[in-house]
């Protein structure tokens, strides 16, 4: 029991970098006026329903699509693939990511949303 615990614990620790690395700088960054502690708490009420419905919904629609995976017999097939092309990513990361039609791609959505969000938050 107290074994479980302590890897719970550890768990949270190590998850809670990924917070403060990614979840701070985007809470921080939000437009939200501190000068009525109104307009902060609804601020901050709104980021955090609008994250835990994201990841909600991501949760749901993944869920779904393990489910049919799992039913329909290729769930080990998939994680055994799955598992190779992230092999392969780690050991050739330059050899496949960065040539890719895919990595152009995202890196060019990427750069628009980044505009798109400067706009927003410039105004």
């Amino acid at each position: 029991m107290v074994t479980v615990i302590s890897i719970a614990f550890t768990m949270g620790l190590i998850g809670s970098l990924h917070c403060l690395g990614m979840c701070g700088p985007l809470a921080l960054s939000l437009p939200i006026r501190h000068d009525r502690l109104t307009s902060k708490l609804g601020g901050a009420l709104l980021y955090n329903l609008g994250r835990v419905t994201t990841y909600a919904a991501a949760g749901l629609l993944l869920g779904a699509v393990g489910q049919t995976v799992s039913f329909a017999g290729a769930q080990q097939w998939l994680s055994v693939t799955l598992g190779i092309l992230i092999l392969i990513y780690i050991v050739f990361p330059k050899d496949y990511a960065s040539n890719s039609r895919m990595a152009r791609l995202t890196n060019g959505a990427f750069l628009n949303l980044r505009y798109q969000l400067g706009k927003l938050f410039s105004s």
